[in-house]
């Protein structure tokens, strides 16, 4: 009985080495991220509301990966209005926006490119991890669901972005990248 246990753990040994790198640490790169510094920035929690019914369990603001800092944005909808949390967000080049269904779905991310040359269109486009049109997030309707845009390489600016589903009602936020 002990050697199929040793044997299953001598296997997880070696997929764990496998899926490393020559350094030793697990590449944790997001999709069309650059590695970056880490910083030294610290989490915040959201200020307001449920995340995943759980009043308790709000997600942080930002998080450091090893690769740059990963915001959040918190999407909710319901009586009170359809918004994100926070709906305009300053981050440096490099930082990346994880957009987290709170409540109201379903959400989604388009961003407006109207103002964007088309080879950052085309960049921004790439780095939508769930993308299901140009510029366009797949739809999230469970709260947790979430989507991940980086900002790995794209230049400063404003980039402006609306809720597929709600943006009629005011469901509109920029991202200011520095």
């Amino acid at each position: 009985m002990k050697q199929p246990v040793a044997a299953l753990f001598t296997l997880l040994l070696l997929c764990t080495a496998c899926a490393r790198g020559n350094d030793g640490v697990a590449d944790t790169t997001l999709p069309g991220a650059e590695k970056g510094p880490v910083s030294e920035e610290t989490a915040s929690p959201a200020e307001d509301g449920a995340y995943s019914g759980n009043s308790n369990s709000t997600p942080p603001a930002a998080t450091s990966t090893g690769v740059g800092i990963v915001h959040q944005i918190r999407m909710t909808g319901g009586t009170g209005g359809f918004r994100f949390d926070p709906s305009e967000l300053m981050i440096a080049e490099g930082a990346a926006i994880r957009f987290i269904v709170a409540e109201g779905g379903p959400h989604s991310i388009v961003f407006e490119g109207q103002d964007l040359t088309s080879d950052i269109q085309t960049r921004l486009d790439q780095r939508i991890s769930d993308r299901a049109a140009p510029l366009t997030s797949g739809i999230l309707s469970e709260a947790g669901e979430a989507v991940t845009v980086s900002f790995g390489g794209m230049p400063a600016g404003r980039y402006p972005f609306f809720c597929g589903t709600h943006g009629s009602a005011g469901m509109k936020g920029t991202v200011i990248v520095q």
